[in-house]
């Protein structure tokens, strides 16, 4: 009997653990910050930026006072938002305009949409863009702006085919958003991290994306599934360059709709220039 009393307290511990772990997974965030002070030309340098990616309309805290208030210790020069704020079922957005309504005036704010904003119907679309402006976020709808005297921004939106297949080419990013100043240091953000080697061989220095979640399930740090069923994808977080630029592609901070996250905390990124 003592046997079976001690199993008992085993399962019931276990399963404590387990769901405490499922909970900080799913619903807390983390701050994580990233050091890209040598990328930085020498006008970004001492700049912060923060990047918000993935959020599917969720909810940090009450109106996402916990993120809010994150952001507000970090104080940031800009705050990127790197698609994916709605899901495309979604069509109450409370959770991104408290956040952008908390932020958009304080901070100098740049959005892009991901696949999901995409795949929303056009009046909800309309109405997200239109909001997100009124709170003082900018949308960079295949636009660019210049931060610096030597630095530009740019906003990649691309078709909703290029996420299923794989042939995005310079050329189509050219037709998207014409030649890139190369004779300026060239900040893009996006939101699929796949077409890395396009975005840099094209002319961007530096690239801030999302969509893979970070692989929502972790094992040795590894991400197992991206959001659009791929296993193990190649950009499941973190960052990667190649011979003409860095990417740093953000873990996200929602479920998605595999619905869980697994050693996969969801993640707010600091960048220090």
């Amino acid at each position: 009997m003592k046997k079976f009393f001690s199993f008992i307290k085993a399962i019931i511990l276990i399963t404590i653990v387990f769901g405490v772990l499922i909970f900080i997974d799913n619903f807390t965030f983390q701050v994580n910050y990233y050091d890209f002070s040598n990328y930085a030309p020498e006008s970004l340098k001492g700049s912060v930026m923060v990047q918000i990616s993935d959020l599917h309309n969720e909810s940090f805290g009450r109106s996402n006072s916990f993120m809010i208030q994150e952001i507000e210790k970090i104080n940031p020069d800009y705050v990127f938002f790197t698609g994916d704020m709605v899901s495309a079922e979604d069509r109450d957005f409370s959770g991104i305009y408290s956040l952008a309504e908390a932020v958009g005036n304080k901070y100098k704010c740049f959005f892009i949409i991901g696949n999901h904003e995409l795949a929303l119907p056009e009046s909800k679309y309309d109405e997200l863009v239109k909001n997100l402006e009124e709170y003082g976020v900018t949308f960079l709808d295949n636009k660019k702006i210049d931060l610096t005297e030597d630095v530009c921004l740019y906003g990649l939106d691309y078709k909703e085919k290029y996420y299923i297949r794989k042939d995005y080419n310079e050329q189509d990013m050219e037709n998207d958003l014409g030649k890139a100043d190369k004779a300026k240091y060239n900040i893009l953000i996006t939101h699929n991290p796949n077409d890395f080697d396009t975005y840099t061989s094209w002319g961007a220095d530096v690239v801030f994306t999302g969509h893979t979640h970070g692989g929502m399930v972790r094992m040795f740090d590894v991400g197992i599934i991206s959001t659009d069923r791929t296993l193990f994808p190649q950009y499941d977080g973190g960052i990667y360059t190649n011979e003409e630029g860095v990417m740093l592609n953000s873990r996200g901070l929602s479920r998605g709709h595999i619905g869980i996250r697994l050693f996969n905390r969801p993640e707010l990124v600091v960048v220090n220039f």
